[in-house]
């Protein structure tokens, strides 16, 4: 008999396995990008507003290892100290009408771009280069056009603009 959160899992959700309760409905292919692009519209239709913000942050992931995704040995303010972890990059909107996240994708640290079989073992496509993170916004904002949601942009301090994250 499963114990601990399993247990709970499987006694709330009915399922013979965690699985079925991550997975409600097994087939089903998911595509966070056109999830992404469903939400962008619901965004724009309940909480456009022409004083709006793109607000991007990035979150560390403590990791094990080398063999995830851009991991890399860094400082980690959530552990105090240099460690091996992984750097998420999100986009999230903000207006009076409420907030959203928008985007998110792991960042791929140059280092680990540029190495052939680390990129293998991790699966990372060939289609996926290193980019800033200033960079990474500027493909992300196409998702919000002006057209359909207005907003500013905040990156970094107070004074910094974009031309000055992109370099």
């Amino acid at each position: 008999m499963a114990t601990g959160g399993a247990a709970l899992q499987l006694r709330s959700g009915g399922g013979a396995t965690p699985y079925e309760v991550r997975r409600p409905f097994p087939g089903y292919v998911w595509d966070a990008d056109l999830v992404r692009d469903d939400l962008k519209q619901c965004v724009a239709d309940h909480l456009g507003d022409s004083h709006a913000v793109l607000v991007v942050d990035e979150t560390i992931f403590l990791k094990k290892g080398n063999k995830s995704v851009g991991v890399q040995r860094q400082y980690s303010g959530t552990a105090g100290r240099i460690e091996n972890c992984q750097i998420g990059v999100f986009l999230a909107y903000a207006s009076a009408r409420g907030r959203a996240l928008l985007d998110r994708e792991l960042y791929l640290p140059q280092v680990c771009a540029d190495d052939r079989k680390r990129r293998r073992e991790a699966g990372v496509p060939e289609s996926v280069g290193f980019q800033t993170k200033g960079h990474w916004l500027l493909d992300r904002r196409s998702i919000a056009k002006p057209d359909e949601l207005a907003y500013y942009v905040c990156f970094g301090p107070a004074g910094t603009t974009l031309r000055d994250k992109v370099g």
